[in-house]
C-alpha cells in the first residue's frame, strides 16, 4: 500500500504538476510538486521523500536524469520513476554515462491511466534498486556492459548498410542465427515498439548515438 507515504513529484509543465499531484493525493500519496530540479533537490534534503516522479525534459537547467542522480546521491535508496513524453527515448542523448540503478522509465504514451503510474511508483517502491527497470538505451548500452561485443559489431555492421548475408560472412555466423540475432537485439534495444518504424534504421541510429558517446 502506498497510503501515507510522502512522493516528489517534479515537472516543469504547471497543468502536470496539478494532473499527477491531484489524482496521486487520491491513491494515497502524500504530494510535494517541485517545478525545478533545484527546487526539488532543496526541498528532499530537508524534509522527508519516500519516493519520487520526474519529468525527464525539465526546462531550464538541469532534466529528469541529472536530477536522479542528485537525489540518489542525497538517498541512495530511493525510489525514482522517470516520465517522459518522447516516443523513442532510447534513442535520446540525454547526456549521461549512467542513470542510477532501479530508476524506472516510463513513455507517456505507455500510460492508460494515472492508475499505471501508482503502480509503477509501488514498485519501485518494492525494488529501489532493481536493476531490470526499463531504462533508454543511452543507459543500457553506454558502457557496453549489457551488449555483447557481437551485438556491438551487429550493430555497427548493420549501421554500415550491410545485410544478413554480409553480417553472416562477417562473423562467422549463418544467415538463420544473425536474422535471429538483429531480431534479439532489437527486442533487447526496445526498438520494437512502434511498427511504422524501420528496424535496421532504429539500430544505426542506436549505434551512432553509442558511437557518439563513447568517443
Amino acid at each position: 500500500m502506498s497510503e501515507g507515504r510522502r512522493l516528489l513529484v517534479v515537472d516543469d509543465d504547471p497543468f502536470m504538476r496539478s494532473v499527477l499531484g491531484s489524482a496521486l493525493s487520491t491513491r494515497g500519496w502524500t504530494v510535494t510538486v517541485c517545478a525545478a530540479a533545484a527546487e526539488a533537490v532543496s526541498f528532499a534534503t530537508t524534509s522527508r521523500v519516500d519516493a519520487a516522479l520526474l519529468e525527464l525534459e525539465l526546462v531550464p537547467g538541469p532534466d529528469g536524469v541529472d536530477l536522479a542522480v542528485a537525489l540518489r546521491r542525497h538517498d541512495p535508496l530511493l525510489p525514482i520513476v522517470i516520465l517522459t513524453s518522447y516516443q523513442s527515448p532510447q534513442l535520446l542523448d540525454i547526456g549521461h554515462g549512467s542513470l542510477p540503478v532501479g530508476v524506472r522509465y516510463v513513455m507517456k504514451s505507455s500510460v492508460k491511466q494515472l492508475d499505471d503510474l501508482d503502480v509503477q511508483l509501488q514498485m519501485a517502491m518494492r525494488h529501489p534498486l532493481d536493476v531490470t527497470a526499463p531504462a533508454p538505451l543511452a543507459v543500457l548500452a553506454a558502457s557496453g556492459q549489457r551488449l555483447s561485443n557481437r551485438q556491438l559489431e551487429i550493430m555497427r555492421c548493420v549501421s554500415a548498410g550491410h545485410g544478413n548475408a554480409e553480417i553472416a560472412a562477417h562473423l562467422g555466423m549463418g544467415e538463420a542465427a544473425v536474422e535471429k540475432a538483429v531480431s534479439r537485439l532489437i527486442r533487447q534495444l526496445g526498438l520494437d515498439r512502434d511498427p511504422r518504424r524501420n528496424k535496421r534504421v532504429l539500430v544505426a541510429q542506436a549505434y551512432f548515438h553509442l558511437a557518439r558517446r563513447r568517443g
